[in-house]
C-alpha cells in the first residue's frame, strides 16, 4: 500500500503565560514543585507509580512518542508496542489485541472507566474515541482484572483524554492546534484545544474533524481467487487502485470545567463523537420473506456497508486529599453514555445497535499501617444494550455489574510486594420477549507480584494471578448471522464463569545506554470460551458454536 503523510502540530499561547500552578494528585509525586506525570502509571495500581515499581508489565505513550504514532483509530496507534496487535475493519473500526486476546477480554477505557459502546460485540464497530486529541495512553499487558473486572483478563488500555482539568493551567487562555494529512486516503484533518483558568476554576474546550477518502492500494482490491469468478458484464469492472468503501467522515468536540485547590478537585466533561466509516469487503445477508415452516429461508445481498455512528457522553471525576481518619485521599470517576450506530445496507436502513449505560468507580486510599499502603475500591456499571434489524443476532439485555476490591503494598528495602483481590457480581437480564433465562455470575480475582531493584538502573519483577471471568450477553445470547465475523453464532445460556491463572516474569532496564524490558508469560484457561465450528450452515454462513475448553 502507498502511504504518504504530512502533519503539523502547533502551540498557539493566547495569553502572557504565568508560572504554572500545578496541584499534585493523591499519588502523584513531585519534584522541585513539578509534576512530572509522564513518568507515572496511572492504570496498573491505585497508587500511581513508575512503570518499573510496578510488577505487571506496562506501556505508556504520551508526549512525541504518541504524536508520532497517531493514526485514526486507536488500535492502529498502539499496533507495534511488545505485545500489543490490533483488528482491522478499514480506516474506521481497529481495536488493539494484547497477547493474542481481544474482544471481550481486553478493556479500552477513558480516564478509567469504559467507552461504554458496542466495540466488544464485533470486530467493524468502532471504539468511540479518536486518538488525536489525547494526552497520554497506557496498556496494562496481561492481567489487570483486580482493578478493572473479569472483562480485562487479556490486558487493559486506558485513555487519558484531559477533557476534565486535574490542574491549574499555564495562562488565563492558552491553546494548541494540530493539522494532519496524507496522500493514501486524502486525509484532511484539523483540531483544536483551547485551556483556561478563572481563579480556582479550569475549563477546556475542544475539537476536531477527520475526513478520508478511498485507501489507494498499487493493485486490484479483491483477491486472485475472486477476480478469477469476477462477472465483469454483471458486476461491472474490478476495483483497481484504490480499496472500495473505505472513505471515512469522524468529527467530536467536548467541554470540561473543574473546580481545583489544594486540596483535590472536582470536574465534569460532556463530548459528543460522531463516525461515518465504510467496512470494506463487508457483505450482509439478511432474511427476506420468510414463511412459517420453512427450512431455508430466501436472502438478498446488499451494497456496501456504512456505519454511522453517535455518541453522547457525560464524564464526573473527583479527587480530595488529607482525609481525616485512615483515610489519605478519595477518588471518583462517573461516566455515562447514549451511544448508537445504524448499519446501512447501500441506501436501505440494516440494524441499529444502541447502548444506554453508565460505569463508575470509587477508590479509597488508606494511611499506612507501618510499611504497608493501598486502597479499598467499588465499582458498578450497568448497560442496557439492543440491537433491532436484520441482523439483531442477539437479544437485547440489561447487563448489571457490581464489585469491591483491595490492594496493598508493602516495601522493604530493594523489595516490593503487590498483592490484591476482587470479587464481582454480575447479572444479565435479557428482553422477557426473547424466553431465555436471566444469568448470575460471581467471579474472583486474586494477584501477587514482587519487584527485586538491581542496583539504580535494573529490576527483576514476577506477577501471579488467578482471574474469573462471566460470560457477556453475546456469548450467553447470541442466536442469529453476525456479518462482523462471517458467521451464523449460537450462544450457550448455560455457560459458566471462565477461569485463568496467569504469571510474568519481567527484567526491566531503565537507563544508560541499552534499555529495555524483557518479559516471558504464561495463561491458562479453565472453561476458556470461544467460537466452534460445527459444521453445518445457515443462510449461507458456516454455524459456529459458544463453547467451553481448556486452553
Amino acid at each position: 500500500m502507498y502511504f504518504r503523510s504530512l502533519s503539523f502540530v502547533s502551540t498557539l499561547a493566547l495569553a502572557s503565560l504565568a508560572s504554572a500552578q500545578t496541584v499534585p494528585t493523591a499519588a502523584a509525586g513531585t519534584e522541585d514543585g513539578h509534576l512530572h506525570l509522564d513518568d507515572l502509571v496511572v492504570t496498573a495500581s491505585p497508587l500511581a507509580r513508575a512503570a518499573d515499581e510496578i510488577s505487571a508489565p506496562t506501556s505508556v505513550l504520551a508526549g512525541d512518542a504518541l504524536a508520532q504514532r497517531q493514526q485514526g483509530t486507536l488500535g492502529e496507534t498502539l499496533a507495534g508496542l511488545p505485545g500489543v496487535g490490533a483488528t482491522y475493519f478499514g480506516p474506521g473500526s481497529s481495536r488493539p489485541v494484547i497477547r493474542g486476546l481481544g474482544g471481550a477480554r481486553i478493556r479500552v477505557l477513558t480516564g478509567g472507566v469504559g467507552t461504554l459502546d458496542a466495540s466488544v460485540v464485533s470486530p467493524d464497530h468502532a471504539v468511540s474515541l479518536d486518538p488525536l486529541l489525547i494526552e497520554r495512553v497506557e496498556v496494562v499487558r496481561g492481567p489487570a482484572a483486580l482493578l478493572y473486572g473479569g472483562g480485562a483478563i487479556g490486558g487493559v488500555v486506558n485513555v487519558i483524554d484531559g477533557r476534565i482539568p486535574e490542574t491549574l493551567p499555564a495562562g488565563p487562555v492558552t491553546g494548541h492546534f494540530a493539522v494532519r494529512g496524507d496522500t493514501a486516503a486524502d486525509e484532511r484533518t484539523g483540531a483544536a484545544v483551547l485551556s483556561g483558568a478563572a481563579g480556582k476554576l479550569a475549563w477546556r474546550l475542544d475539537g476536531f474533524r477527520r475526513e478520508t477518502k478511498d485507501i489507494e492500494i498499487p493493485d486490484f482490491a479483491e483477491t486472485a481467487a475472486l477476480l478469477a469468478d469476477h462477472n465483469e458484464a454483471e458486476e461491472g469492472p474490478a476495483a483497481f487502485g484504490t480499496l472500495p468503501n473505505t472513505a471515512t467522515e469522524t468529527s467530536g468536540a467536548a467541554f470540561g470545567l473543574s473546580y481545583i485547590n489544594g486540596k483535590g478537585h472536582l470536574g465534569f466533561s460532556y463530548s459528543g463523537f460522531d463516525s461515518l466509516y465504510g467496512v470494506p469487503g463487508h457483505e450482509h445477508h439478511h432474511e427476506e420473506g420468510e414463511e412459517e415452516h420453512e427450512e431455508e429461508e430466501s436472502h438478498e445481498e446488499h451494497g456496501e456497508v456504512r456505519i454511522d455512528l453517535r455518541q453522547r457522553r457525560w464524564d464526573v471525576h473527583g479527587e480530595w486529599l488529607a482525609l481525616a481518619g485512615l483515610l489519605r485521599a478519595a477518588r471518583f470517576q462517573l461516566g455515562v453514555a447514549d451511544y448508537e450506530h445504524t448499519e446501512l445496507e447501500g441506501d436501505e436502513i440494516g440494524t441499529r445497535f444502541t447502548n444506554q449505560a453508565h460505569e463508575g468507580r470509587l477508590e479509597l486510599l488508606h494511611e499506612k499501617f507501618g510499611d504497608v499502603e493501598g486502597a479499598l475500591g467499588w465499582q458498578f456499571a450497568r448497560s442496557d444494550f439492543a440491537a433491532d434489524g436484520n441482523e439483531a443476532f442477539m437479544p437485547p439485555s440489561v447487563t448489571r455489574n457490581q464489585a469491591v476490591f483491595v490492594y496493598e503494598e508493602l516495601v522493604r528495602g530493594d523489595w516490593t510486594a503487590q498483592f490484591g483481590a476482587r470479587v464481582e457480581r454480575q447479572k444479565i437480564t435479557p428482553a422477557a420477549a426473547s424466553g431465555r433465562p436471566a444469568r448470575r455470575h460471581t467471579g474472583e480475582t486474586f494477584t501477587a507480584g514482587l519487584i527485586w531493584r538491581v542496583g539504580e538502573d535494573g529490576s527483576f519483577a514476577i506477577s501471579a494471578s488467578a482471574n474469573e471471568r462471566a460470560p457477556n450477553a453475546q456469548e450467553l445470547y447470541a442466536d442469529g448471522p453476525h456479518a462482523g465475523t462471517g458467521a451464523y453464532e449460537v450462544g450457550d445460556s448455560a455457560l459458566g464463569v471462565e477461569k485463568s491463572r496467569g504469571l510474568d516474569l519481567s527484567y526491566r532496564h531503565r537507563r544508560g545506554a541499552v534499555t529495555g524490558e524483557v518479559s516471558v508469560f504464561l495463561n491458562r484457561f479453565d472453561g476458556y470460551i470461544y467460537e466452534e465450528a460445527t459444521g453445518a450452515e445457515k443462510y449461507g454462513l458456516p454455524v459456529f458454536a459458544l463453547v467451553q475448553r481448556d486452553a
